[in-house]
């Protein structure tokens, strides 16, 4: 059974409480956007993204060429952005993702 505890605070102590609280919370949700944005910035190899969608790496180095999957070169090397390539796999305004239509 729970019972209730009365506490009298001044104003300035509630407003100070209430304050610290907030801080807490947006400081909780700041780490949690921080996180998901370092996330979106990784690099994915070609490998990364043949599991990602299970394809062929042919069909990857297909779906570049088309531009439905923008990459980035570093020393010989092809990388994707994450973001980029869970943007290729969102549905546009009008129709379906290009890459969504090949794999099916």
């Amino acid at each position: 059974m729970e019972s209730t505890l009365l506490v009298t605070i001044s104003r300035d102590e509630l407003k100070e409480l209430i304050q610290s609280c907030l801080r807490d919370v947006l400081d909780s949700a700041k780490k949690s956007f921080q996180s998901s944005q370092e996330n979106d910035n990784k690099l994915l190899t070609i490998e990364d993204v043949q599991k990602l969608f299970s394809v062929s790496k042919c069909t990857i180095h297909e779906w570049k060429k088309l531009g439905l999957l923008p990459f980035h070169k570093l020393n010989r090397r092809l990388y994707f952005k994450q973001s980029d390539v869970l943007n290729a796999l969102r549905p546009s305004h009008k129709n379906n993702s290009p890459i969504k239509k090949t794999i099916l």
